[in-house]
This record gives C-alpha cells, structure tokens and sequence, in this order.
C-alpha cells in the first residue's frame, strides 16, 4: 500500500480538524495518528485528554481525494471497514469525519422521544404499544380453519 507524504498528512489533518471545528462544535479538536497507509481519527470532546473518542481509520490509497474507510467499533474495539454516507467505500477523509460523527455525535434533542403517530410494521398495520397493549384485533386466521362458520356448517 502507498504510503501519504508528510506535506498531503499535514494537509489532511489541517483539513479535517478545520472542518470539524466547523461542522461539529460538540468536539475541541481532531487528532489523526499515522501508521504507514492508516490515518487513525480521534476525536476530543474537552480540552481532557481522557475525553476522547476514537471515530474512524482512513487508508491512503494513492489519490488524495479518496481514502478507504473504516468505523471503530467499541463493541468489538476495531475498525471495521465500512461505506460513507453516500454509500460510496471511498472518499474524502472529511466524508469519513462525518460519516463517523454522524454515527457517534449526532445530536438527537430536536427529535421527539415518542413518534406523533404510532409505529406501522411494512403492511401498514399499527405495532403494538410499549405496555404490551393490541392496537388492533388479532388475526382470526385463513378461511377453512376450525371454528369458523365455513368449517362449523360441514
């Protein structure tokens, strides 16, 4: 694998820390630690150094504007290789910022906790409700069975 001159690494961090200064204001700053091809991205909530939160590792892979992409995993503690929010596997390394915070620091407060309207499985029928409530009757079953009046006039 090629591995990034220090001018494009130096570029890229200054890249990606200023973009994430002014897309996402919930982090003080982006480290990005290099080891061969990998760029490892850290995120820093507060000015504590145990404030941190590992987002993504970006792979150089010879062109400067598209980086593969990998999502750390705290269940796992790995990266795993992954897709940007366009769908695409390569891009960026500020689409692998946003797609990582995206996933890690998406602010959810201007969401309601509860849907305005119930839950709908892919039929269109009404999901039950939390307390274990039936929000319609249950299903009588195919024609035919025992206990319909098909099956009673036999």
């Amino acid at each position: 694998m090629p591995v990034p001159p220090r001018r494009l690494k130096d570029l890229i961090e200054g890249t990606v820390d200023h973009h994430a200064s002014q897309s996402w204001p919930v982090l003080e700053e982006v480290t990005i630690s290099w080891r061969g091809s990998y760029g490892y991205l850290t995120g820093y909530l507060s000015e504590n150094d145990d404030d941190t939160i590992p987002l993504c590792r970006i792979q150089y892979l010879g062109d400067p504007d598209a980086w593969a992409f990998a999502i750390w995993q705290a269940s796992t503690d790995s990266y795993a290789e992954s897709v940007l929010l366009d769908g695409r596997p390569t891009g960026h390394p500020t689409t692998a910022l946003d797609t990582a915070c995206t996933l890690y620091l998406a602010d959810t407060s201007d969401h309601p906790a509860q849907p305005d309207e119930p839950l709908k499985d892919l039929r269109g029928a009404a999901l039950a409700a939390a307390t274990g409530r039936h929000t319609r009757s249950p299903d009588p079953g195919p024609p035919g069975r025992a206990g319909s009046a098909r099956a009673r006039s036999i």
